[in-house]
């Protein structure tokens, strides 16, 4: 979601973004640059970009700031996969912040995170399952999807849960029932991927 300061709705652009991580959008190249919106009044907002930098833009300049919604899943970040979820709260906050988001990261299995959300959203990855299956093989966490990943023990998840096992030897998955059957092969197929599914 896109959003800009003016005069008429600094209180609201104040009390939903305040706080929170998203974009700049560059108004010459629509280039995003990662910030945190650290503070916001009715003449400037106040961001810092990823090496720290203070950064300003008036009300009412039309430049653009773009949010991401908080939408439970998988993001891959280099060699490391993240797991973000919303925590339910009472609040004006959209976007990514401390107060809306919790972070998991994936290693043998998921794992409280304290994240910087700043760096996670400055290097996050498209998903690639094909690339990501292959990279899990070399021993990575991996995002196959949003909503699927392979942890570094080889067992597979949807969202937080474990829901199979991984064997790269005979190229298949095992699943713990058949819930998730045909949402699994379907991934691998989409990919035009020969893994084997089964329960």
């Amino acid at each position: 979601m896109k959003d800009t300061l003016t005069s008429n709705n600094h209180q609201d652009f104040r009390a939903r973004y305040q706080g929170t991580y998203g974009y700049y959008v560059d108004p010459d190249t629509d280039k995003r640059l990662p910030v945190y919106v650290a503070s916001s009044n009715q003449s400037r907002v106040t961001f810092n970009d990823i090496d720290g930098r203070e950064l300003h833009v008036r009300a009412d300049s039309g430049i653009e700031f773009e949010f991401i919604p908080v939408d439970r899943g998988f993001f891959q970040v280099e060699d490391q996969v993240f797991y973000l979820e919303r925590v339910p709260a009472r609040q004006w906050k959209r976007g990514i912040c401390n107060e809306n988001t919790r972070a998991y990261l994936l290693e043998d299995t998921l794992r409280n995170f304290a994240a910087n959300y700043l760096e996670i959203i400055s290097k996050m990855s498209p998903l690639d399952c094909r690339l990501g299956w292959y990279s899990n093989k070399e021993g990575y966490p991996v995002a196959l999807s949003k909503h699927f990943a392979i942890s570094v023990a080889n067992v597979l998840y949807f969202y937080n849960k474990e829901i199979g096992t991984v064997d790269h030897a005979t190229n298949s998955i095992k699943l713990y029932n058949d819930m998730l059957l045909q949402e699994v092969t379907d991934l691998f197929r989409r990919n035009n991927m020969d893994v084997k599914v089964s329960t």
